[in-house]
């Protein structure tokens, strides 16, 4: 398990794990999705993304062209 700051493949990953599974699903976008960080470590992620993402401009339903950067070498597509 990785710790400390997320990577920006790990926090693409979270936000796709986010817009398939939804708020509150963490173990399950642990596993599928952010498998270098354990459930708690993806709760407190999105607990903290939440409360920034008040202050900022609303994020698209995808992640984005590069969203796959992790999910191909994960084995996930």
């Amino acid at each position: 398990m990785n710790t400390g700051t997320w990577t920006e493949c790990e926090h693409k990953n979270f936000l796709l794990g986010l817009s398939i599974y939804g708020r509150g699903k963490w173990k399950k976008i642990a596993i599928k999705f952010v498998k270098t960080r354990n459930a708690t470590q993806v709760a407190s992620h999105a607990q903290k993304y939440m409360k920034k993402r008040r202050f900022v401009k609303p994020i698209p339903r995808h992640p984005g062209p590069d969203w796959h950067c992790n999910i191909k070498a994960m084995g996930l597509i």
